[in-house]
């Protein structure tokens, strides 16, 4: 919200790019603040849709780093 996105609109663009469930509900600890859960680590997902769609600074998303290493597929 700070960024002007619609967590309504981010949840709904999720569900469909990851095919997983989305929620939006209040941020814990914050007033008038919503947030978006995803099902499962979506990680790769929302950075692509944070720093390539949305063009935000990477200097302001955290938890990158925590995105599953592509492995070799048995």
């Amino acid at each position: 919200e700070a960024y002007g996105l619609d967590p309504y609109s981010v949840a709904a663009i999720l569900q469909q790019r990851c095919q997983a469930s989305t929620t939006v509900t209040s941020a814990p600890g914050a007033k008038d603040s919503l947030q978006v859960q995803i099902q499962g680590n979506q990680v790769h997902h929302l950075g692509w849709l944070l720093l390539e769609e949305y063009q935000l600074p990477r200097k302001h998303i955290q938890g990158l780093e925590k995105a599953p290493k592509p492995g070799k597929k048995k």
